[in-house]
């Protein structure tokens, strides 16, 4: 299924390649079923549990997010979150409960990271397995009703997202001052933006 067409794609295999294959076999037995889940496959799901959620969530007809998407302050890293509805600003995390159970540290960072993200005017959603799989309707009324309070005028300048890290800081300066300006109109962060952009190199992920 989509996980296994995921992890093949995640290990280099062209899309073109699975997709044609789809093909060859789309008039057999669930030969469409498979073609559309070669189509929908996308390598840059990191788990099993990411490609299930975008599969429920996308036959629960929520707009597709993007993948693997990192934000940055200038040109430091802040976090790497699961999927983003850009539009929205709302970020959305797919968590099992087993790492946290194993690690509680882990949870503890989590919450902070959480915190950290939501003071740059994002919105943070996160569901488990049981979510995903079992409770998708639910799980895609919870993302509608988050999607719906986003709006794309309550981020913080300079944040910005991307995947792969600026060469330098975009539309922003920081003066010797030490404070964050965004470049277009020079807006100064508010002070909880600029202590997480001022701390950015930990390196969250």
């Amino acid at each position: 299924g989509l996980v296994a067409a995921d992890g093949a794609l995640r290990q280099g295999l062209d899309p073109e390649v699975l997709l044609a294959q789809a093909r060859r076999c789309a008039t057999w037995p669930g030969g469409l079923q498979g073609l559309r889940v070669a189509a929908f496959a996308d390598g840059r799901a990191e788990s099993a549990l990411e490609s299930i959620s975008r599969w429920r969530l996308d036959r629960e007809g929520l707009p597709e997010p993007e993948p693997q998407v990192k934000i940055y302050c200038g040109s430091q890293l802040l976090a790497r979150v699961d999927f983003l509805w850009r539009a929205q600003l709302l970020i959305g995390e797919a968590d099992g409960k087993g790492k946290y159970l194993e690690d509680p540290e882990r949870g503890y960072q989590e919450k902070l990271r959480r915190e950290r993200l939501e003071d740059l005017g994002v919105t943070v959603v996160n569901w488990s397995w049981s979510s995903a799989y079992n409770r998708a309707g639910d799980l895609a009324a919870k993302v509608r009703r988050d999607r719906a309070r986003g709006s794309p005028t309550t981020l913080t300048p300079p944040v910005q997202f991307g995947r792969a890290s600026p060469a330098a800081p975009q539309g922003c300066s920081r003066p010797t001052s030490g404070r964050w300006v965004g470049g277009a109109g020079g807006t100064a962060l508010p002070a909880t933006a600029r202590s997480i952009c001022d701390g950015a190199g930990t390196g969250m992920t």
